[in-house]
């Protein structure tokens, strides 16, 4: 049955803000998030600054330290189904600062935009959370659902302390969610128009042909490994890996790195390297993609060596009730009518979908993610804070119903 959502309008939302049931607003907290230099996996403060603040609200804070990974998972109440949010604190490095307009961890508004390493990915969203969770157990507290925060601070490194580990420890502890929404930001060209509850999962590849090295006047002394490499790689551009299916797009492979280099211009290297990533689609699998690779390979007269990174499988979310909310909120306020994709990189999602849980990602526009000069509009910021803030209160409606 379609929920029935009552969106706060503006005027709605500076009432609460007058009468004080507004606990945050989502800006001053992205200030705040952004000037915490937490490059992955250094949080600098940035998730205790986040603690001290859920702790206002009364949430148990389990504190969850792997290797040097900083992680935390907090809970809010004792009884209904458990929502999670799910997020980040970590964030790429600024790279060239000399290309940004201003200090990338000193927050700027100009044009009506924040402008600071993280503002779109992801602190803009985790900012969002808080203060949504903030509005809303002021207007009910005592709500009928239980509310979960689960931030990590290894998503943008090797994410294998992150969420994975937690993830594990909800399994041990016997916290399983009903619904968990991650705030990666998945609106593409506009805000809303994109909602993600899936991914395509991602392997890659790195080859080492080995040939002889020699003077490039006597190739019969030598056996140049760049000539065996170049139809292996056109063979695997051309693979049909597979056709995909109706929810994920076909199976693609991109070259990301060749090099050879003998040191000179007149010298037939001795050996060759290439490297190549696959996003793939739940038609195929890793061993799948493995196997027609090495029989290319072993159909080549050279030695050779292969090294795989098999970073994610994909996975599939079929949407529920909380995708439900977030797409009916969209077409009836922002009318925006989202679609539903599992394209783009690898995130958290994949860790989350062991919960056997309905895992949603929703967040702010992506146009300048790892960019320099990243930034996110203040009404995206301002939507992205109401759509939170929604979703718990019909989440709230829905499961006093059951």
């Amino acid at each position: 049955m379609p929920l029935k959502t009552k969106f706060l309008d503006n005027n709605e939302i500076q009432n609460v803000i007058m009468t004080k049931q507004m606990k945050w607003e989502s800006i001053d907290l992205l200030k705040d998030l952004i000037s915490f230099r937490s490059i992955t996996p250094d949080d600098k403060g940035c998730q205790n600054y986040l603690i001290e603040k859920l702790r206002e609200l009364e949430f148990e804070i389990q504190i969850l330290k792997y290797g040097d990974v900083p992680n935390f998972f907090a809970l809010k109440g004792t009884q209904g189904p458990l929502f999670v949010f799910a997020g980040h604190t970590d964030v790429v490095p600024a790279g060239n600062k000399s290309e940004w307009d201003s200090d990338p961890f000193e927050p700027q508004i100009r044009d009506d935009r924040l402008f600071g390493r993280g503002a779109s990915d992801m602190k803009g969203s985790i900012a969002a959370m808080l203060a949504a969770v903030g509005t809303f157990l002021k207007l009910y507290p005592e709500s009928s659902i239980r509310i979960g925060l689960l931030i990590t601070g290894d998503e943008e490194g090797k994410a294998e302390n992150g969420t994975k580990k937690v993830v594990d420890w909800l399994i041990d502890s016997n916290i399983f969610p009903t619904w968990c929404l991650v705030g990666e930001p998945t609106s593409s060209l506009i805000f809303g128009d994109t909602i993600k509850n899936g991914r395509r999962g991602s392997i890659t590849g790195k080859v080492v042909l080995k040939g002889k090295q020699g003077h490039v006047a006597y190739p019969d002394n030598a056996s140049n490994p760049i000539h065996s490499a170049i139809p292996i790689i056109n063979r695997l551009l051309r693979e049909k890996w597979d056709n995909g299916d109706s929810n994920f797009p076909k199976t693609s492979i991109q070259i990301v790195n060749i090099n050879s280099d003998a040191g000179a211009d007149n010298i037939i290297p001795g050996d060759i390297s290439f490297q190549f990533n696959l996003r793939f689609s739940p038609e195929t699998s890793a061993e799948k993609i493995k196997n027609k690779v090495i029989k290319e390979l072993e159909g080549s007269k050279f030695k050779f060596e292969i090294f795989w990174t098999h970073s994610a499988d994909p996975f599939y979310s079929e949407p529920g009730t909380l995708a439900e909310t977030i797409e009916k909120t969209l077409i009836e306020k922002l009318k925006i009518s989202p679609k539903f994709s599992m394209g783009g990189g690898t995130s958290d999602g994949r860790f989350l979908k062991k919960l056997e849980c309905e895992v949603i990602e929703f967040g702010p526009t992506n146009q300048s993610i790892h960019k320099t000069n990243e930034n996110i509009s203040l009404s995206e910021l301002s939507n992205l804070e109401k759509i939170y803030l929604h979703t718990l209160i019909e989440l709230h409606n829905h499961a006093a119903k059951i």
